[in-house]
């Protein structure tokens, strides 16, 4: 669960690390509260300007949780028009043929001895998850 859907009050998060990947991955959790110290100079005097932004770090931040915020998305996906074209690409499976593992095309335009056109096959989702690629590795070429 996020703390959101726990507590009725915005999230934060107080950054105390170097760089801004902390940040990011707090507002992909939905931090909308982000506490960073700054600083004018990393080599002054004082335990928090090493770990401090720059002007440079801060503006970088900044984008780096803007990303991190669009990349999160809405929590019900939404497959919009020009997504369905894809589709069949990310249904991917494996195959084998007469015990080897029969790799697929990427492109209709590449031509190679052994490999098999995807987009010909018509075996609805017979073959192998392509998530399981550790068990056609396992299979003797």
């Amino acid at each position: 669960k996020l703390y959101e859907d726990i507590y009725d009050f915005p999230i934060g998060f107080s950054d105390h690390s170097a760089g801004f990947l902390g940040a990011a991955i707090a507002v992909s959790y939905n931090a909308c509260i982000i506490e960073k110290h700054f600083t004018l100079d990393k080599n002054l005097d004082g335990p928090d300007h090493g770990i401090s932004a720059d002007y440079d770090e801060l503006k970088s931040l900044v984008e780096n949780c803007m990303l991190a915020f669009e990349m999160k998305g809405e929590k019900e996906k939404i497959v919009h028009e020009n997504e369905l074209g894809g589709r069949f690409f990310g249904r991917r499976s494996l195959y084998k043929q007469n015990g080897q593992a029969i790799a697929l095309r990427p492109a209709k335009h590449l031509r190679e001895e052994g490999v098999l056109d995807s987009w010909q096959i018509e075996l609805g989702g017979q073959g192998l998850p392509s998530t399981n690629e550790w068990e056609v590795i396992k299979l003797k070429s």
